[in-house]
Parts: C-alpha cells; sequence; structure tokens
C-alpha cells in the first residue's frame, strides 16, 4: 500500500517527456506532493493505476491543471501591463479614455483588432526613455507584439531588468 493510497486528490505529469507524476494527496488535512518515476513495475506506480489512474486520466489531469495555470499568468500579465499603462498614461483619466477613444482601456487589452493603433503603440513605444535603455532584443520583441497589452508587457520586462 502506497503512502498515497485512498488520499489522491490529483495526478499529473510534471515534465514534457511524460516521466514524472506530481501525485498530490491529503494527509491529515495537508495536501502534499509526492513525485513518482512512470514506471509500470514500480509498486507506486501500480497503487496509483489500481486508483483508477490511467495514462488518459493522468493526461486530462495534466491539461486541464496547464489550463488553469495558463489563465492564472494572463489575469497576472493582464494586471500588470493595465498597472503599467497607468504608470505610463498618468494624466489621462477612465472617463477621458471613454471621451477620447484613442488611448482606450480596450483598445490597450484587445488582441491587435486595430492594427493602425497597435502600430502608433509601437512607435510611441519605441520613443520612451524606457525602450531606449532596452536591449536589441526586447525592441525586437516590441516590433512582433501582437497586441498593446503584449508590447506594455514587454515594456515592463525593460523596467524589470535596470
Amino acid at each position: 500500500m502506497a503512502i498515497f493510497s485512498d488520499k489522491i486528490i490529483n495526478a499529473i505529469y510534471t515534465n514534457s517527456d511524460y516521466t514524472l507524476i506530481q501525485i498530490r494527496y491529503e494527509d491529515g488535512g495537508l495536501v502534499v506532493p509526492y513525485t513518482i518515476d512512470v514506471d509500470p513495475n514500480h509498486s507506486d506506480f501500480q497503487a496509483l493505476e489500481a486508483e483508477g489512474w490511467d495514462v488518459e486520466r493522468i493526461t486530462e489531469a495534466t491539461v486541464e491543471f496547464k489550463k488553469a495555470q495558463s489563465a492564472a499568468w494572463n489575469i497576472e500579465v493582464t494586471a500588470a501591463a493595465q498597472k503599467l499603462a497607468e504608470e505610463l498614461l498618468p494624466d489621462i483619466t477612465k472617463e477621458e479614455v471613454e471621451v477620447t477613444g484613442p488611448k482606450s482601456y480596450d483598445i490597450i487589452v484587445s488582441d491587435g483588432e486595430d492594427k493602425d493603433k497597435l502600430f502608433e503603440f509601437k512607435l510611441w513605444a519605441l520613443e520612451t526613455d524606457i525602450m531606449k535603455q532596452a536591449t536589441k532584443e526586447q525592441k525586437s520583441d516590441l516590433r512582433k507584439a501582437r497586441s498593446i497589452l503584449h508590447g506594455f508587457s514587454v515594456m515592463n520586462g525593460v523596467i524589470s531588468d535596470s
């Protein structure tokens, strides 16, 4: 009997080779991570399979875990970009944004639908003091940005690096 038997919360692959599985189980009110190798001959792997955690179920759990991580990361990047936008455009209030239109928050977070605004943003950003101290790679990343939000993310990286 494995230490996680009858206590499994989740099991996911933890590397790109799918050779390691992290089992999260509850023990005395605590969630405990336990990593095992994918080895059909090992007793821990056999115990995991005996509880219904076959390759398909572990793969599905891994996909769901990665989707949740991605969503959390997107929320974090969006919040950071909005904060940076407020720092870079401090004199523009939300009411002014709604009236003036060109720098609206909707344009900032849209996915590059308005190519003219995205181009204007890139020109503006490359002229800022922030981007003047950026590396060639960071400037290239800004030029390749597919949205204003992505552009702000690049700028935030330059600030973080300095």
